[in-house]
């Protein structure tokens, strides 16, 4: 860990609506277009700052919500991932070279809108918060 600088909120959303490539068979593990469902504009919010590593005593304890129109949607720790971050960063710089400036999105608890069979739409609010990390709201326009 002595190689991460820092920490900070971030919210990874996927598109889910036409990513699946009809050219493709539906067993073929490419049949999704991950690039089309990952990479739109406004697709990765993060922020408000960076909290510099040594500024938090353990990664792997600290609450995590995540608000939609002012209804709590997730409501769960670091401590609940399948993978630490130190665990990450590690398997990480074993496949691929990880530089200064590098960012790794960790992952999510349950109560993704994929779970639910609800999705963001154009109007909605959204509030993600990690303890002792920040917070921040965007608007799905």
């Amino acid at each position: 860990m002595k190689y991460v600088a820092g920490f900070t909120v971030g919210n990874d959303l996927s598109f889910r609506r036409n990513i699946q490539r009809k050219e493709l068979r539906s067993g073929d593990a490419f049949k999704f277009d991950w690039f089309r469902q990952k990479c739109f504009d406004g697709s990765c919010p993060i922020g408000p700052w960076m909290v510099p590593t040594n500024q938090v005593p353990n990664i792997q304890d600290l609450g995590m919500k995540l608000w939609v129109d002012n209804e709590l949607m997730q409501d769960t720790t670091t401590g609940n991932m399948i993978f630490s971050v130190a665990e990450q960063v590690a398997e990480l710089s074993h496949q691929l070279t990880l530089h200064p400036g590098d960012m790794i999105m960790t992952g999510t608890g349950a109560g993704v809108g994929l779970g639910r069979g609800r999705f963001l739409k154009t109007g909605n609010t959204v509030r993600c918060m990690i303890e002792g990390i920040g917070e921040f709201s965007y608007y799905i326009g």
